[in-house]
């Protein structure tokens, strides 16, 4: 059974429906149909007749669930239609230029959306001057939403679960985490405040 896509689904459905509600009860109650003796307030609750709030305030609303049930139901097409392995190549050439290091993924790429937009990394290598410099089962990246509205990239977490994190130092007397070509060059800065490491090891 899948359940992330009946999870969307049934957000979907309630969100979309509460939006429908709202609707129906702004029209009607402007074209004078709820009215109070009207049997729609007899048994709930309705905004406009029982004074709650003003037809601003319902259209408001009426956007804002519409807005949400838009953004689950572009959620259900991306894990219904969009293959996240597709763009593991890129992903992996990107990583290993940013580190300067060669990054690889062994296993499947996923996308999920709750508690918020995360991508899940299987079997991560990171390699660097001949060795390895650390390896996780599995890597979750948080990403933030804000910057993709500007076609920019920021993770805003990383968590990796059972890492294995291998400093060793050269015959030359460089270690594995300075960046090939570069005199001392160490990893770009990470923000470690973002950074959870699972069950990990350091040798």
């Amino acid at each position: 059974f899948a359940w992330l896509p009946w999870l969307i689904i049934t957000l979907g459905l309630f969100v979309a429906h509460g939006t429908n509600n709202l609707l129906n009860d702004y029209t009607d109650f402007n074209r004078g149909v709820d009215k109070d003796n009207y049997f729609r307030t007899q048994y709930g609750v309705h905004p406009l007749v029982q004074g709650f709030w003003t037809n601003r305030q319902q259209l408001t609303w009426f956007a804002v669930s519409g807005v949400l049930a838009l953004l689950v139901l572009v959620a259900l097409a991306l894990v219904l239609f969009v293959d996240a392995n597709v763009y593991k190549p890129r992903l992996e050439a990107a990583a290993s230029e940013t580190l300067g290091m060669e990054v690889s993924f062994g296993g499947r790429l996923g996308i999920g959306f709750f508690p918020g937009l995360r991508l899940t990394l299987e079997d991560v290598h990171i390699r660097n001057r001949g060795t390895e410099l650390a390896s996780a089962k599995q890597a979750r990246l948080g990403i933030d939403l804000l910057p993709l509205l500007q076609k920019k990239v920021r993770i805003g977490s990383i968590a990796l679960k059972h890492p294995r994190i291998s400093i060793e130092r050269g015959l030359d007397g460089r270690f594995n985490v300075e960046k090939p070509g570069a005199a001392g060059g160490m990893l770009p800065a990470v923000n470690w405040a973002n950074l959870t490491l699972l069950d990990g090891m350091l040798l």
